[in-house]
């Protein structure tokens, strides 16, 4: 399952409410089978939802040839797992990681709220290519090493524009000058809008989507602030 993304979030509540979709599907899933399994007189035990319960009624039906309980008892299992997998997993950019991040930009901001995120991304994906390794899977390995990536160019990317930029246009290049404070503040707020736009975009469609002014000018604001802390 999945929400059709027509533009960047620009709130938490929206971040949250996209990233909640895809499992919120699988729930809905689960509901709909259950409405024919029932009355089929299918038995609803834990193990459906919870893969490291018993599956005692899958080998029954499977024994006893009820191939139709069969397939919507291992469908709803499946969903299950899907559900538990996304959203258990806090790694962005999974929907788990997402929901967390639409929480903490509640209450940290976007950007610090993104870093902290990548950083638990990061400990998840580790953890994942470390049970791969240990459990011969190849393709946990993978996802945890695409996660892992992922995580840490969000968060250089984070790290590496945090303070506001000081130019009248975003795109251009200039030394910092000291305006009035009305001034200042206007521009300020310029910035803090262009640049969420541009981060928001790179979450949604990859570093790849930007254009050559919108990179241009996250390599000149880097730039900047690396001689501005030196």
């Amino acid at each position: 399952g999945g929400a059709l993304l027509v533009g960047p979030a620009r709130t938490p509540w929206q971040e949250f409410v996209v990233a909640i979709g895809g499992p919120i599907t699988h729930i809905f899933m689960i509901l709909f089978a259950l409405l024919f399994y029932i009355p089929l007189g299918g038995q609803v035990v834990p193990g459906m939802f919870l893969p490291f319960f018993s599956d005692r009624p899958f080998f029954i039906y499977l024994l006893t040839n009820k191939w139709h309980l069969l397939f919507i008892y291992y469908f709803v299992e499946i969903q299950a797992i899907l559900f538990l997998f996304n959203m258990a997993m806090l790694a962005y950019p999974m929907d788990g990681g997402r929901v967390l991040r639409a929480i903490l930009w509640h209450f940290y901001g976007p950007h610090k709220g993104t870093i902290i995120t990548c950083k638990v991304a990061k400990v998840f994906a580790v953890l994942m290519i470390l049970w791969g390794l240990i459990d011969m899977d190849l393709f946990l390995m993978l996802i945890g090493a695409f996660v892992y990536f992922q995580a840490d160019s969000t968060q250089k990317l984070h790290l590496m524009i945090s303070n506001p930029w000081q130019g009248r246009d975003p795109y251009y290049y200039a030394e910092p000058r000291y305006p009035p404070p009305e001034e200042s503040v206007e521009r300020d707020e310029s910035f803090e809008k262009e640049l969420d736009r541009i981060l928001e975009k790179v979450h949604q469609e990859g570093l790849q989507s930007l254009t050559w002014r919108e990179k241009r000018f996250l390599k000149k604001a880097s730039k900047h602030y690396k001689e501005k802390g030196s």
